[in-house]
């Protein structure tokens, strides 16, 4: 018969990989914002500089809902891994 379920210790590795992934976009996402800060009025000034900001502001407000749903998704996989091990252990 074909293996059903999940290799637990795999499966934690790969979770942990994950968590480690999405704290690196969250890193990403706040460096960029230290740079539009230092860009815009450091450097750029104007009109164009602050459509340039308000446009990072709205991605930056879309990529906290993604960043968040990840986070949520990643949960729920540590969730189907404590339960995969609860079902084992029976």
């Amino acid at each position: 018969m074909a293996f059903l379920g999940m290799d637990v210790e795999l499966a934690k590795g790969e979770h942990s990989k994950l968590t480690s992934e999405i704290a690196n976009l969250r890193n990403a996402k706040d460096q960029i914002t230290q740079l539009v800060a230092r860009v815009v009025p450091e450097i750029w000034k104007g009109t164009d500089a602050q459509n340039f900001e308000q446009s990072w502001n709205g991605h930056r407000g879309t990529l906290d809902s993604l960043l968040n749903e990840m986070e949520s998704f990643a949960k729920d996989f540590m969730g189907d891994i404590t339960e995969q091990e609860n079902v084992s252990r029976s």
